[in-house]
């Protein structure tokens, strides 16, 4: 395949996570508006819409007449100190799965550890906690299924999270550009099964952060990340079920990962 160009346009998926003053949001009334600061990342964490986003969201809420947003932004290293200490009523945070399952959307928010240590949320309930562990340590579907139903069912009564704005992902290129197939969870382009087309030129306008795969957790670092970097296992890019990528074969409880006859040497 010849040289070809690829942009990729990102719109990150996006949570406001409310704590506290949400309760008090909803009891609000009289003249005087409710005063609230609105934290976001201001170092290209999440690529360089953040600012516009905020503003966005500082009209959009400010529009109920009820309330005052004041903005406020920091370094991502400043903004996860805040985020563990608990001290931004406000703030945003962006997420996108890093596999294919319902778990990323569930341990990361709805554990205890997970929602101090990676949301900054401090949710809190040894039953949910319990539900998660239940979920994680099973590999039947209906059991799976029957717990994360539960988990949604408590959700909806403890109302842990108020997801305020979600954006979509976009991808523009030529429409000469052919045997190239997006990943099912994040851009990452396989080249499958297609002898004849063996490079892919990309190109990003947001800021790339580290290459290295041990420090890069922005986003336009791993999107990178995921194109250049083998993994022992990837995803079938239409049904989403699990294939050999470094190793030989799908790891079992039978076969596990690492010996002999399921997987190789990585290689970079």
């Amino acid at each position: 395949m010849q040289k070809k160009m690829l942009y990729t346009i990102v719109a990150l998926i996006v949570v406001v996570i409310i704590i506290a003053a949400a309760v008090a949001l909803v009891l609000t009334s009289g003249p005087q508006k409710y005063q609230l600061e609105l934290w976001y990342n201001n170092d290209g964490h999440y690529g360089d819409t953040e600012p516009a986003l905020a503003t966005v969201l500082k009209a959009s809420i400010e529009s109920c007449g009820k309330v005052q947003v004041t903005l406020k932004s920091d370094t991502w290293a400043v903004i996860k100190q805040r985020r563990a200490a608990g001290t931004m009523p406000m703030f945003l945070l962006g997420w996108y799965p890093d596999y294919f399952d319902t778990d990323d959307y569930i341990s990361p928010f709805y554990s205890i550890s997970g929602a101090a240590q990676n949301t900054g949320a401090f949710y809190n309930n040894t039953q949910v906690d319990q539900w998660v562990t239940q979920e994680q340590t099973t590999t039947n579907p209906a059991q799976r299924s029957s717990i994360f139903q539960q988990i949604q069912n408590q959700s909806a009564i403890d109302v842990p999270y108020v997801p305020l704005f979600t954006g979509n992902a976009h991808v523009a290129y030529v429409n000469t550009v052919q045997n190239v197939t997006l990943h099912p969870v994040s851009f990452k382009w396989f080249i499958m099964n297609k002898p004849g087309a063996t490079e892919l030129n990309a190109s990003t306008s947001d800021k790339i952060i580290s290459l290295d795969p041990a420090s890069a957790y922005d986003y336009m670092s791993i999107e990178v990340i995921n194109n250049v970097f083998d993994t022992l296992l990837v995803y079938d890019p239409k049904t989403a079920d699990i294939l050999p990528g470094l190793a030989t074969q799908v790891p079992t409880i039978a076969i596990p990962c690492g010996t002999a006859s399921s997987s190789r040497t990585p290689r970079r």
